[in-house]
């Protein structure tokens, strides 16, 4: 799944991230620092919450995290070494390069979430979208067959005027009276 994020936004994100969580592994820091520099590099950073082993992956955790400090996939294999994953991100700029950031909060942080590639995130906001629009279409129809309703009663108050059928108008005003 492809989207498009900025990499201003990207530049941000990674700053704050670096501002306000310690790293297990102070070298990714300075992966993170390098990639915030490269302009061209961080065009070609997604973020994601999958792991994706089969392409450039670079798995970084917090101190907070249970997770594994780093770790770096490419093309079925793993890396330990910030060095491996700094390597091949500054000899091969233009390749795309996955980012999956391990922090506390991290499912809760709105500038988090906007920035991710994950079909489970779209999902969810697709999911929402549709609950909203659905509780907008039943509120219309709900209305709607009020107004029905009303009207309906109308001409049977209309019809019992002119039997001059006292009782049923009563009855008729009365549960015009409810529906209002």
């Amino acid at each position: 799944m492809s989207k498009w994020v900025s990499a201003n936004e990207k530049k941000a994100f990674l700053q704050w991230f670096l501002e306000n969580h310690r790293l297990k592994k102070a070298d990714a820091r300075r992966l993170l620092e390098v990639i915030i520099k490269n302009f061209h590099i961080l065009e070609n950073v997604h973020f994601t919450d999958e792991l994706k082993a089969n392409r450039r992956t670079v798995v970084i955790s917090s101190i907070n995290s249970d997770e594994i400090g780093f770790k770096y996939y490419q093309s079925g294999r793993v890396y330990d070494e910030v060095a491996v994953a700094y390597s091949e991100i500054m000899s091969n700029p233009t390749e795309p390069v996955y980012l999956l950031l391990h922090f506390y909060g991290k499912l809760n942080n709105h500038r988090y979430l906007q920035l991710i590639e994950n079909k489970a995130i779209d999902n969810i906001r697709r999911y929402e979208y549709y609950e909203k629009v659905t509780k907008q279409a039943e509120k219309v129809i709900e209305q709607s067959l009020v107004q029905n309703k009303k009207e309906m009663l109308l001409r049977q108050i209309d019809k019992a005027l002119d039997e001059k059928n006292e009782e049923l108008f009563k009855q008729l005003v009365q549960q015009l009276k409810n529906y209002e």
